[in-house]
């Protein structure tokens, strides 16, 4: 009695398993790579919240403060800040001798646990006179071209 096809169907089991094999491979490849893209987005989206907490404070130190301005180069003073839910801000005036001086906003982006997600900082030359009679002291820009500093 002759046997046909004993070695086939042997083969084709052979060939199911690998085939599945390497399906099981190729998605396991895919999850992974898409769970670093979700985390990749998240850390962009972090960083463009943080980089707008920042901006919020700065515009907010923009629109003036109560009397407080350093006098003396090297001093600071904090001029604005808020809080809201996951994102902290606060802007700093700091004197660098003479009516320039340095506004400079710092915002953090925090995960629910509290931790630091992402950090931005804006700087911007301001021109600081005498406080108006409301003791409001309201910056100018700085005139010579520079603006927003890295």
């Amino acid at each position: 009695m002759v046997t046909r096809g004993a070695g086939r169907s042997g083969m084709a089991l052979l060939f199911a398993v690998s085939a599945l094999a390497a399906l099981g491979m190729l998605s396991l490849s895919v999850f992974t790579l898409a769970r670093s893209e979700r985390e990749a987005g998240q850390l962009a989206m972090a960083r463009i919240q943080a980089r707008g907490g920042a901006l919020a404070a700065l515009t907010q130190a923009q629109n003036g403060w109560v009397a407080g301005t350093p006098l003396l180069p090297g001093d600071s003073a904090l001029v604005a800040g808020f809080s809201v839910p996951g994102v902290q801000a606060a802007a700093h005036l700091h004197s660098l001798g003479g009516p320039v001086q340095a506004l400079r906003a710092v915002a953090s982006r925090l995960s629910p646990a509290g931790a630091i997600l992402a950090e931005a900082r804006l700087d911007l030359l301001v021109l600081v006179g005498p406080p108006d009679s409301n003791s409001i002291v309201r910056p100018r820009p700085y005139p010579r071209g520079l603006g927003w500093l890295p």
